[in-house]
């Protein structure tokens, strides 16, 4: 029978092969970042880039700009291989206005590795430009980059559930098309493979039945939703799915059958990247914000209800207007201000805000930023999340708590490491200790 066949209106990537010297691929300048003209260490043809060992830290990257269509998807393949690497390659876009919109990492089977394929793939959203970067930091080891291509793709990980409607249609003269009689029901029977999504496969191709009102080379336009995973396979669920409240509300049970009241429960809201683009999260909540804060107070009534007086936690930048509580926060359209007004009065922050802006979150939680809108006057309990692999305890112990004067409502700190770094964790706690007692000071009235 006949298929509805996509329109590629991409371009090819400009010297994706390497082929033409550096044209394309090396306006940055970045040190270390070169050609590499020996065939035999290429994937294909005479050339590739190389990127040298990097113990500076600075930024390497290959960089190229690209136009896309707004609200349209993509798929960005290359190739790498490596030797002696000890650090993840970034794969990064941003769009108008500098917001990223694709996140991906090349996964590292060991610390050398012969050629292999890497996908990723982004929605535009509202751009209409796209930066793309492959690169890295601070890192040890040589890696090679050669057969850049991308290309605009479809329906890949469509969703069909409630709230996500599709629809099939003339763009030019409006006629809709229907799901049975005109074009058969549309799915990907290829997503969600072993309870997770996947970051590319081959998307599904739309089939025509033979009572189809379409007539030959008839261009239609299909409006769908779509499910994109970050970091590999990382995707957020529905913040209005009840199946995801039940869920919710069984792990709690569970919970409560091994753990007492006294271990409190802590809620992983977290760089959530996207929300509140489904039709049923929109037709019920204006923004994100509002959404994110009904969906904490459901969260938090199933842990009261599942075990009463519990203590509950939650991490601070998602609702920290300083960090991730703002607009255009990657693939959350419009704003996710007044997230804050959800948390119930008595939740613990596990605020992980450090450096330049740690004290103005702080001050923000005990209800002293008189800047916020909408207004955040209570005064939460903190905890500072601190460390984050510095590699000098004692230093970020001291500047995280000098952060904290004059702020009240600090119950200590956490030790916290990306890499289960625990080598600074005694100097960590004594520093912690020595500056506890001016911390104290700083928030004591005399009477």
């Amino acid at each position: 029978g006949s298929s509805l066949l996509l329109q590629n209106s991409l371009p090819p990537l400009v010297n994706g092969n390497f082929e033409n010297g550096k044209t394309g691929w090396f306006s940055l300048n970045d040190e270390g970042v070169t050609l590499d003209t020996d065939a035999s260490h290429c994937h294909g043809g005479s050339a590739c880039a190389v990127i040298e060992p990097n113990p500076t830290g600075k930024p390497q990257r290959l960089y190229q700009k690209i136009t896309v269509v707004p609200y349209r998807t993509y798929h960005l393949r290359f190739w790498v291989k490596y030797t002696g690497l000890n650090s993840d390659i970034k794969i990064s876009g941003y769009g108008t206005g500098g917001i990223w919109r694709l996140m991906n990492q090349v996964s590292r089977p060991s610390a050398t590795q012969d050629w292999m394929m890497v996908d990723s793939t982004f929605i535009s959203f509202e751009s209409d430009t796209i930066s793309l970067y492959i690169g890295l930091g601070e890192h040890a080891g040589t890696v090679w980059v050669d057969d850049i291509s991308a290309e605009e793709i479809a329906l890949m990980n469509v969703m069909r559930r409630e709230g996500t409607p599709l629809r099939i249609y003339n763009p030019v003269n409006n006629v809709t098309y229907n799901e049975g009689s005109d074009v058969y029901t549309i799915s990907d029977p290829l997503s969600f493979p072993h309870g997770q999504y996947d970051i590319y496969h081959t998307p599904p191709v739309p089939k025509l039945p033979a009572s189809t009102k379409l007539t030959q080379g008839e261009i239609v336009a299909i409006d769908y939703y779509a499910v994109i995973p970050s970091y590999k396979d990382a995707t957020p669920a529905c913040m209005t799915e009840p199946g995801v409240f039940d869920y919710l509300r069984t792990n709690m049970i569970q919970f409560t059958k091994y753990f007492n009241k006294s271990s409190g429960i802590m809620f992983t809201y977290d760089e959530i990247r996207h929300m509140h683009s489904c039709q049923r999260c929109q037709s019920k909540f204006p923004t994100a914000g509002e959404l994110l804060a009904w969906n904490t107070q459901q969260v938090s009534n199933i842990a009261e209800g599942v075990s009463p007086g519990i203590q509950l936690y939650v991490w601070s930048d998602m609702f920290d207007p300083v960090e991730n509580a703002h607009d255009h926060y990657y693939d959350v359209p419009g704003t996710i201000a007044g997230s804050w007004l959800g948390l119930p009065d008595d939740m613990i922050i596990m605020n992980w805000h450090l450096g330049d802006g740690e004290s103005a979150a702080l001050k923000f939680f005990a209800g002293m930023d008189s800047t916020a809108s909408p207004p955040q006057t209570r005064t939460f309990q903190q905890i500072i999340a601190g460390y984050y692999d510095s590699h000098n305890g004692a230093q970020s112990a001291t500047e995280e708590i000098e952060a904290a004067h004059g702020v009240p409502g600090l119950l200590g700190v956490m030790y916290t490491t990306w890499g289960n770094d625990f080598s600074q964790l005694r100097s960590y706690a004594d520093a912690t200790k020595a500056a506890w007692p001016a911390y104290v000071k700083s928030v004591v009235t005399d009477v």
